[in-house]
């Protein structure tokens, strides 16, 4: 029986963009880069925690923003101040991991 290799946030996320793309959505997403002390995202302000990927549909005028995971681990206590900050503020918030991809499918395609 063959092993089934486990997929890597960096491929989700690329799969998730491309779904997105071929849908007429807009993304963005602030990638970390490796510095000599460890990995680092340039951003300021409140930006640790914030979620993965923010979406735009312009002809549906829509945002969703998206936090994405490929293990089972629980967001961080940043990533569920920021979570709960665009819930309250009446913002489309995701936790998507890949067994969610019939969810990201519907979300996406607007079927």
């Amino acid at each position: 029986m063959p092993s089934v290799v486990p997929i890597t946030e960096a491929r989700f996320l690329r799969l998730v963009m491309a779904l997105a793309r071929l849908s007429g959505w807009k993304s963005v997403h602030f990638g970390a880069l490796r510095t000599t002390r460890g990995w680092r995202t340039p951003a300021h302000g409140d930006a640790v925690g914030f979620v993965d990927l923010v979406l735009y549909h312009p002809g549906r005028t829509r945002v969703v923003f998206a936090e994405l995971k490929v293990r089972r681990r629980p967001p961080t206590p940043a990533q569920e101040k920021w979570a709960q900050t665009i819930l309250d503020s009446g913002g489309d918030y995701r936790l998507w991991t890949p067994d969610d991809w019939q969810e990201i499918e519907r979300v996406l395609t607007g079927s």
